[in-house]
């Protein structure tokens, strides 16, 4: 599942890449196009991660041993902000389909991007707290 949303999440950003490179004003069913296709694999990739965040979840409430469901538990902490991500990253791609002027559409994109890296970095300050819990070096 995990691999499955790292893959949706590869070509986003592949076609975000092919995003930048096209003139806004100019290029605008071509910018479309590459908006849905994003918006595409981010529902895909989003699908993946809340199976696997509902795996985590299932699996911190079983009576394991040791630190695993501490473990799971923040993992799918993780995955919950991920999803947080995509959302915002969606509302970000959908701002490439709307009619506003392109430096109002610059700013918005800007902004959820400085929310989308909070959200990211917060999944990946959980993910290593839980990487630690599980190797023993953290209660």
């Amino acid at each position: 599942m995990r691999l499955k949303f790292n893959q949706s999440l590869r070509l986003f950003y592949a076609r975000e890449e092919e995003l930048r490179s096209k003139d806004y004003g100019r290029e605008k069913k071509a910018v479309a196009e590459l908006a849905r296709a994003q918006t595409e694999l981010l529902n895909e990739g989003a699908a993946a991660l809340r199976a696997a965040g509902l795996r985590a979840e299932q699996l911190s409430k079983l009576k394991l041993r040791g630190n695993y469901a501490q473990y799971f538990s923040l993992l799918a902490e993780s995955a919950r902000k991920r999803l947080e991500a995509l959302d915002a990253m969606r509302a970000r791609t959908e701002l490439w389909l709307s009619d506003e002027p392109h430096n109002r559409v610059t700013t918005k994109l800007n902004e959820a991007s400085g929310k989308i890296e909070s959200l990211n970095k917060e999944a990946d300050e959980l993910e290593q707290k839980a990487e630690r819990i599980r190797a023993g070096q953290e209660q």
